[in-house]
């Protein structure tokens, strides 16, 4: 037996309790009850209140409000990053094969 298995098992009985409470389909191999599980992680989101909205909260530290990339992509559309992707693309085509024919066998 690998001497890593049993320091496995250790880090396993010592993470599972903490993952155990929201979504656990238990020891034994059996079917998942799902309605069971996202019941208990309703209730845990209700009791400690994950999406509550509280009046005059804002973030402190401006490296920790997110991006708004809506308007980012407005401004760069605006700067010119649709006429840049239109010059890209906008070339002309060819309408015709030059490659081999089927004339003489491909030659």
């Amino acid at each position: 037996m690998s001497p890593g298995i049993p320091v496995f098992r250790t880090v396993v009985a010592h993470i599972k309790p903490q993952h155990n409470p929201i979504l656990s389909r238990g020891t034994a191999h059996t079917s998942p009850g799902k309605d069971a599980d996202v019941r208990k992680l309703m209730d845990i989101i209700v009791e400690e209140e994950w999406f509550s909205y509280e009046r005059g909260r804002a973030i402190a530290r401006s490296v920790d409000k997110p991006d708004d990339v809506v308007i980012k992509g407005l401004i760069s559309v605006d700067e010119g990053a649709m006429d840049r992707w239109w010059d890209n693309r906008n070339f002309t085509r060819r309408t015709s094969n030059t490659g081999l024919t089927t004339q003489n066998g491909g030659q």
